[in-house]
């Protein structure tokens, strides 16, 4: 129990300066801490409660032109901070960084899981890499959706991916990953999540970091032609 903090709740009226929430419920909530349980912040939150079991990995699904993407997002009018989560980091820091950011670009994988610390109206961009289509839609592009955030897919094409110097052209590794991924999950993990990392077409991505712009400059318009 070292590694929890104790927890305390007090209701105040709202002439005490509370601070305002940004997403009411209308059900009961359950507070609980993992305590560093599993190191992992999605399972943090699915599978904290219940016994798991966690296939580590490290490095796969990487952007490997990721100081392009920094510079081309700077250029493109955004204060870019480069977000390097370890297992000791905590997750009060994580909150901090992504709560108080516009927009987060990140590579589908666990890691996605910290959309849930965006304001409503915030953009999300998930990199999608060959084979992961249906895993990103469900797992974080509809849930980010329904949080109120929005959600910017990008697929990349087959020579994005680092699988394009390692297949045929006409490989259904790359043609068609549906037909891949039905031969079963083992396939599934081996070749499109472990062994796969992901080299940006900046031409292409720009305009989702034009859209992303675009999107935060219409709502400060709006937010700037409410009477206060």
């Amino acid at each position: 129990m070292s590694t929890i903090d104790e927890l305390r709740l007090r209701a105040l009226p709202d002439t005490e300066g509370a601070a305002r929430c940004d997403v009411r419920h209308d059900v009961p909530a359950v507070v609980f801490s993992t305590g560093g349980y599993t190191g992992n912040v999605y399972h943090e939150f699915n599978d904290g409660i219940i016994p798991l079991v966690i296939v580590s990995r490290n490095g796969s699904r990487a952007i490997e032109n990721e100081p392009d993407l920094a510079r081309a997002a700077a250029r493109a009018g955004f204060r870019v901070t480069v977000l390097r989560p370890r297992p000791d980091t905590e997750l009060a820091q994580m909150y901090r960084v992504l709560n108080g950011s516009d927009v987060m670009v990140g590579v589908h994988g666990a890691a996605m899981t910290h959309f849930l610390f965006m304001r409503p109206g915030s953009v999300f961009i998930q990199v999608v890499p060959l084979g992961t289509d249906w895993a990103a839609e469900n797992y974080y592009g509809e849930p980010a959706r329904r949080l109120g955030l929005r959600y910017v897919p990008y697929k990349i094409l087959p020579s994005e991916s680092s699988l394009f110097r390692r297949y045929a052209r006409d490989d259904p590794v790359l043609t068609d990953p549906v037909a891949v991924n039905a031969k079963g999950w083992q396939v599934t993990k081996k070749v499109y999540l472990d062994g796969q990392n992901v080299r940006l077409d900046m031409a292409r991505f720009r305009r989702r970091l034009r859209e992303a712009y675009d999107h935060w400059a219409a709502q400060r318009r709006r937010q700037q032609s409410q009477p206060l």
